[in-house]
């Protein structure tokens, strides 16, 4: 995705490219992009169609005016090498308010819809689960997405979680942050409907130090998305035996899963249902689940002091 530059004829006339993994270009179209300097997030390729989740401000700023070089979705050049050169692009973006959310579709290269919310204006689009009091919905400033997914009335999911980074070693590097988690239902053509916020668990700083995992099963009706929340409970653990023998342990993120039930034409949600107490019975390093062809599915762990397996069987109906 290429982004025109100060000077240019028309700073909305963005470009898009598909190429193989030795660069041979598959697709490769002009388009009209919903505002000059849109800032994409994440993206996600669902059944053969490209989505990217994006935001900007309300200014018409070329790209390069408003972020310079920066490229939000993760780019290897950059991400491990040792000095970070997008570090300081990273940290203007995550304290960039902006003022409209983007939602874009791309098939076989080409656009099929860009749309736009503006922020603002979707406070009254927020819906909780029935017994949490309060929560902390998207209000503009950047969050990791990590799932998108297209249900079979064609409504989009796009759900994440908030961040923020935390300057760590006195000021000689940072750390991301994960805190509570939102889920924004579009319709077919980009549309907001509803957006869900959710409160972690553990929200203290061991533990939001991890992302969550997230994913979302359909109902055999295809009315209910099945929202799962891995959710991350930080426990002591020794990466070897040697280290386990001289007492050197790390902390490290486990899973354990918590699902509610998406309305999906009614703008509504259940509580979330944990298996056994939260973070105490069902919780595991390398998330490991079956399903069976009747929609059950089944969750195998360990308790935190690695005494005790675990397993817990949801039904997906």
């Amino acid at each position: 995705m290429f982004a025109p530059n100060k000077g240019a004829a028309d700073t909305k006339k963005y470009f898009y490219a598909e190429c193989t993994s030795d660069g041979k270009i598959v697709n490769a179209n002009e388009f009209n992009a919903p505002t000059p300097n849109m800032a994409i997030m994440d993206y996600s390729e669902v059944n053969g169609s490209i989505y990217f989740a994006a935001a900007s401000d309300k200014s018409d700023e070329a790209y390069n005016e408003q972020f310079t070089s920066y490229a939000p979705i993760g780019n290897p050049g950059y991400s491990t090498a040792a000095n970070r050169q997008m570090d300081k692009y990273e940290k203007r973006m995550l304290g960039q308010k902006f003022d409209k959310f983007h939602l874009l579709q791309f098939t076989n290269g080409k656009l099929q819809f860009a749309s736009t919310t503006i922020i603002k204006d979707i406070k009254n689009l927020v819906v909780n689960p029935p017994s949490q009091k309060k929560s902390h919905p998207f209000e503009g400033k950047k969050f990791e997405v990590q799932n998108i997914t297209v249900t079979p009335n064609g409504n989009i999911l796009v759900a994440g979680q908030l961040v923020d980074k935390k300057i760590v070693n006195k000021g000689s590097s940072y750390e991301y942050r994960y805190y509570d988690y939102v889920c924004m239902q579009f319709d077919a053509q980009g549309t907001l409907k509803t957006q869900y916020a959710v409160e972690k668990v553990f929200n203290d700083s061991k533990n939001e130090s991890f992302p969550a995992r997230q994913n979302f099963i359909m109902s055999k009706d295809g009315k209910t998305a099945y929202w799962e929340l891995m959710e991350v409970k930080a426990v002591k653990y020794y990466p070897s035996a040697a280290a386990a023998f001289s007492g050197n342990s790390i902390i490290s993120g486990h899973f354990f899963p918590r699902i509610a039930k998406i309305n999906l034409d009614g703008r509504s949600i259940s509580d979330f249902e944990g298996l056994g107490e939260n973070g105490k019975y069902v919780v595991y390093s390398n998330p490991s689940s079956i399903t069976d062809k009747e929609g059950n599915r089944y969750y195998i762990g360990h308790d935190e002091d690695y005494e005790k397996v675990w397993i817990g069987s949801y039904s997906f109906q």
